[in-house]
């Protein structure tokens, strides 16, 4: 890919995106790109950048009012870069499950509404040790700027899923794995008095504003709640599930071992 070529495509991208291609901002996401093997179509470098990207990718050295005209913005973090991201189907989860060899943890969210929770999610599931998350066809897309962004390189690091959530729950269900729903419900287990997984398990985020409907209440195995002090109704989806990863996964870590 030629300089104007990039340019374009990057202007393209940044009016209307077209994924699996998605826009790198900044040398530790793009570092995080690279290092998951992702294909790199260019990296456009300010002329003032002292980063030095490994070899292989295309390098166009670029004035930053170039970059600031392809952005759509006055652009100072110096690296940008267009790479190729899909995220796996409905088949390719069923594929993972069946090889896994080991108890394994996954995070569904049905229909996010906020890209950055997205992103959030996906960096709290890399960090506390989670295998993965599986994203609805509805709602925020991880691949989106503002989730990339959010995710801190993790989108790159750790495996996604995009396909009919029943289908996902239903394919873990197949696998053994119990299906836990995080909800405000009266009959959800307070988060403390939870006994920790033993094996696989599913841990399923409603949506910012509603939760998990009736129907996704009705499908889990259990609903799991964190409780909240008079006045707080609720905290923000990605906080949330930090908090359920953690608590969840050091315990049943503890049990194993």
């Amino acid at each position: 890919m030629d300089r104007s070529t990039f340019l374009q495509q990057l202007r393209e991208e940044m009016s209307t995106p077209t994924p699996p291609l998605v826009v790198c901002e900044g040398r530790h996401t793009v570092d995080a790109a690279l290092a998951g093997g992702w294909v790199c179509l260019g990296i456009g470098l300010s002329e003032g950048s002292t980063w030095e990207p490994p070899p292989g990718p295309i390098i166009h050295r670029l004035p930053e009012a170039a970059l600031a005209d392809a952005m759509g913005y006055d652009f100072h973090r110096g690296v940008v870069a267009l790479v190729e991201r899909p995220l796996g189907t409905a088949a390719d989860l069923g594929g993972w499950m069946d090889q896994a060899t080991a108890p394994w943890t996954l995070v569904l969210c049905p229909c996010l509404a906020d890209a950055a929770n997205a992103g959030a999610i996906v960096r709290n599931a890399a960090a506390l040790g989670a295998d993965g998350v599986v994203f609805g066809q509805r709602g925020a897309s991880p691949l989106a700027r503002k989730a990339i962004r959010a995710s801190s390189g993790a989108l790159f690091r750790l495996p996604l899923w995009c396909c009919d959530p029943f289908e996902a729950a239903g394919l873990a269900r197949q696998h053994s794995a119990r299906i836990i729903g995080t909800a405000l419900e009266e009959r959800a287990v307070p988060l403390e008095c939870y006994p920790a997984p033993a094996g696989s398990w599913l841990l399923i985020v409603g949506a910012e504003a509603g939760g998990l409907n009736a129907d996704w209440c009705a499908y889990c195995d259990d609903l799991v709640s964190i409780p909240m002090t008079a006045g707080v109704d609720s905290l923000n989806a990605g906080a949330s599930t930090a908090i359920f990863l953690w608590d969840l996964l050091h315990r049943s870590r503890a049990t194993l071992s």
